[in-house]
């Protein structure tokens, strides 16, 4: 039962959220605490995934707190979205729509709009780059104006600020990006940006913000947001691969927490819950392992 009682201790931790992140090319999932990213558990095999897709992006969805995945398929250029049971690792598709993103993407990134519980895809593709999948990631695709404002930004992650049912204050949210080639956090669209005010992130306008210290932007693989149940603008954290940093979104100071044990390909940061839902999801996680164990 080592699992289950390091998972009931990173859960609970009071100043730490859970990270879910991909490795192994997209087919392992493992957890661990943001505060102790040297911790890995409930590692566990993905499956279901369509034949040909890697599973290249995951994050956890506001409004239900399910884990979403986004399948691609390099030679076709077609994606999948996927609900995929953090436990067990089986994805199960949600979305029978075609969703063409362009054929042999370097870079393909994607995070929750939390306002409008949809979720927002930045390829790196020349054109047709900023796209949008409705309805909770079940609708169809929607590309919208393609990314401008900087000159080849290589835009190597991005995240939604507010990341809580309903984003913000009358839905506020910020789209944050990281620029590789820039070596500077940008933001897509306006700060705090809601219907009706400022400049949306469908415009795919990049204004520049704080440039990266402490590690290169070229070398991050993914960012994400974790904010409290009252939409604050929330804890960003990016990794490199091995190295887990927070960041600092006003200032661009990276700090290193501490290396995984693995590369990882991707990551998402679970919602924060009350405590009495972090008992339950402990107790879910670790007696699906000892599950495992049992058949073993």
């Amino acid at each position: 039962m080592a699992t289950a009682a390091v998972l009931a201790s990173a859960l609970c931790s009071s100043h730490a959220a859970l990270v879910t992140a991909l490795a192994n090319s997209g087919t392992l999932l493992a957890n661990f605490d943001t505060a102790t990213p040297g911790t890995a558990f409930g590692l566990v095999s993905v499956s279901g995934i369509a034949s040909g897709q890697v599973l290249t992006a995951i994050d956890y969805r506001p409004v239900d707190g399910a884990l979403v995945g986004l399948g691609y398929n390099s030679a076709t250029g077609n994606a999948g979205v996927y609900t995929i049971n953090v436990a067990t690792g089986l994805a199960t598709s949600i979305n029978a729509n075609t969703l063409s993103l362009g054929i042999g993407l370097a870079q393909l990134t994607a995070d929750f709009n939390p306002t409008a519980n949809a979720l927002r895809v930045v390829t790196s593709g020349a054109s047709s780059n900023n796209f949008r999948i409705p309805t909770a990631g079940t609708g169809v695709l929607t590309t919208d104006t393609a990314l401008n404002g900087i000159a080849n930004p290589s835009i190597v992650a991005t995240a939604y600020s507010r990341n809580v049912p309903g984003g913000g204050t009358s839905g506020a949210t910020t789209l944050y990006e990281i620029s590789g080639t820039g070596n500077a956090i940008v933001n897509q669209g306006s700060i705090d940006f809601f219907t009706g005010s400022g400049t949306s992130p469908n415009t795919g306008t990049l204004i520049t913000g704080a440039g990266l210290t402490g590690l290169s932007g070229a070398n991050i693989v993914d960012m994400d947001i974790s904010s409290t149940s009252g939409g604050d603008a929330g804890t960003a954290y990016v990794s490199t691969g091995i190295g887990f940093y927070a960041l600092n979104l006003a200032t661009g100071v990276a700090t290193l927490v501490g290396n995984t044990p693995f590369a990882i390909t991707d990551f998402a940061v679970a919602p924060v819950p009350e405590p009495s839902s972090l008992a339950l999801v402990a107790v879910a996680l670790a007696g699906a392992a000892g599950i495992r164990r049992r058949r073993a």
